[in-house]
């Protein structure tokens, strides 16, 4: 149950970030870009810094739902800019922790997974017409 709890307050949080995210990407980009990329993105970066400080999930030592909506919302935000996860070795590691899941990185590397666009045709960044960054890491295949 504390498990299911603090998935939930992490997803609530998720959601939090989100719902900023989607009026970045949705709004004037070019005209919100910087307040979001130099103050949301870090106000809400550090505190999921501080959130796997201690645990390699957001919930604990267990892959829980919420991780995948927070994988979602971390990984299009590393598309934003280069480099814009690089203050935040926790939340990078935890990319890379659930990139390497067997099953996940099976599905991540296949063809059916569609990382980019990561909005929708209306959006004004990450749609249908931007192309992918070209400093988008590439996700490793571990799995065969």
């Amino acid at each position: 149950e504390v498990m299911k709890a603090k998935a939930d307050e992490v997803l609530q949080v998720g959601m939090d970030y989100s719902s900023r995210l989607t009026t970045a990407a949705y709004g004037d980009y070019e005209k919100l870009k910087e307040a979001f990329l130099r103050k949301t993105v870090p106000s809400y970066m550090k505190r999921f810094e501080a959130c796997l400080s201690a645990k390699q999930w957001f919930a604990g030592n267990e892959l829980t739902y919420c991780d995948f909506f927070m994988y979602h919302i971390i990984e299009c935000t590393s598309l934003m800019e280069e480099g814009i996860l690089q203050p935040y070795p926790n939340v990078l590691a935890f990319l890379a922790r659930f990139e390497a899941v067997p099953k996940i990185n099976k599905y991540l590397t296949s063809d059916r997974y569609l990382r980019w666009p990561c909005n929708n045709a209306n959006a004004s960044w990450g749609g249908a017409d931007d192309p992918l960054p070209a400093f988008a890491h590439t996700i490793q295949k571990t799995v065969q």
